[in-house]
């Protein structure tokens, strides 16, 4: 019998569900993706918490140093903005390898992906 996808996904939910309840506060863990078919497997992701509350990962480690080369400031780091749908985005982190769309931000406990420009022109404008 094969694990389905509809299964990995409840399971992802359970066991992110599992480990919110251990309720470590110097630590965020997180469940990635997932593999299934004969066997499943899931990336799970462990980052420690700064002072200012928020998870240190390694798409914020890099954010001072992939930033200033593109002309974003390094404060702009969990500082947030309002885009043009009125969602209000908070700045993660800069993903290295993306090229396109590099910024990464948070709104709603989902992740996403940003052109520099329009970076620059909300964080500009505030």
């Amino acid at each position: 019998m094969n694990i389905t996808r509809k299964r990995i996904t409840e399971l992802r939910a359970q066991i992110q569900t599992a480990l919110d309840a251990l309720g470590l506060e110097d630590v965020k863990m997180t469940v990635g993706n997932g593999t299934y078919g004969e066997t499943g497997s899931f990336k799970l992701e462990i980052a420690s918490i700064g002072a200012d509350g928020n998870a240190i990962t390694k798409e914020a480690s890099d954010w001072p140093w992939y930033a200033p080369m593109h002309e974003c400031k390094a404060e702009w780091l969990n500082e947030s903005f309002t885009s043009d749908r009125g969602d209000t985005h908070r700045i993660i982190g800069w993903a290295s390898r993306a090229k396109k769309n590099p910024v990464r931000t948070e709104f709603a406990g989902k992740t996403y992906s940003w052109p520099i420009a329009a970076i620059k022109h909300y964080m500009e404008a505030k």
